[in-house]
């Protein structure tokens, strides 16, 4: 159902590109201008498999920037697959996406998923010519849970001590991220796990954990900000009740002071993730340009 979703939007993307010829034109054109393919595996934890989707323009004679594309699901629920569509406005724009899975908190307790970010990251590196893609292009993005993900996996270093031993090798050091896109993310988890009525999905992804507040800060973006971070941008309504605001601004605050390149767009009056058509629009115009003022599109 997913992929079949897929080519109906991938459709209306062509509409919109070529302008009003017949459907079953367009529905060709997509197929013959996109690849997609599902359950490609990154890494192996845990005993079993970590996959990805892979969603990419055919055709392309260089390689292209790619997007790391993290799902939510507020640790303990969620897929690669419900992210799909979230492929389109980077395949627009020429680029390649990865649409990845990581263990859920009934299958292994943090830091388990940001670990096997950081793996699939590693992958990306390593595999580059494989797919195509530029290494000196990717893109970490993820909303909601995987907004605060995709902060930790492109903020982090090696030797933060949260990059496990991936069944991946890198000839030379793992490449910075040249972007992180945060969809309301949660920048600083100590508030979450003071008050977990806030979003209580914190502490069941920490578990029996015997001291979970400096667990919190171990995992909250906004320890790991400052110089040397790569561009954020992030997008966030200032009434989001799940993932304070608050700690976003925080973030980019201490980005800016850190002189690291960061935007925030914020929507106002709006809870976690509401967001209207107009705004989404403004967001990704917003995030198109910023993508090219630091140098990831041409």
């Amino acid at each position: 159902m997913l992929f079949r979703l897929l080519l109906l939007a991938l459709t209306g993307l062509l509409v919109a590109q070529l302008g009003a010829e017949d459907a079953r034109t367009f529905a060709a054109l997509a197929s013959a201008r996109y690849f997609v393919g599902p359950d490609l595996r990154y890494s192996t934890a845990g005993g079993r498999d970590l996959k990805f989707d892979l969603y990419q323009p055919k055709g392309v004679d260089h390689p292209t920037p790619v997007v790391l594309e993290i799902h939510g699901g507020g640790w303990n629920n969620g897929s690669k697959e419900q992210v799909g569509l979230r492929a389109l406005p980077y395949l627009r724009l020429g680029m390649t996406v990865l649409a990845i899975e990581y263990r859920l908190a009934k299958d292994a307790l943090a830091p388990a998923a940001v670990e096997d970010c950081r793996c699939a990251l590693q992958w990306i590196a390593a595999n580059a010519s494989r797919i195509n893609v530029d290494p000196s292009k990717i893109v970490v993005s993820g909303a909601s849970t995987g907004g605060h993900l995709a902060l930790m996996t492109g903020l982090l270093q090696p030797d933060d001590g949260l990059d496990r031993n991936c069944d991946v090798r890198l000839r030379g050091p793992l490449p910075r991220p040249a972007a992180i896109v945060n969809w309301y993310g949660a920048a600083d988890l100590v508030p979450l796990v003071e008050d977990p009525k806030t979003h209580p999905g914190v502490l069941r992804w920490f578990g029996n954990h015997p001291e979970p507040l400096p667990l919190a800060s171990r995992l909250s973006p906004l320890r790991y900000a400052g110089p040397g971070s790569p561009p954020v941008f992030s997008v966030h309504g200032d009434q989001d009740e799940k993932f304070p605001y608050e700690s976003t601004v925080a973030m980019h605050k201490a980005l800016e002071a850190a002189d690291v390149t960061e935007q925030l767009y914020v929507f106002s009056n709006e809870r976690h993730g509401r967001m209207s058509d107009g705004e989404i629009i403004e967001a990704y115009g917003l995030l198109e340009t910023f993508l090219r003022d630091v140098g990831i599109l041409d």
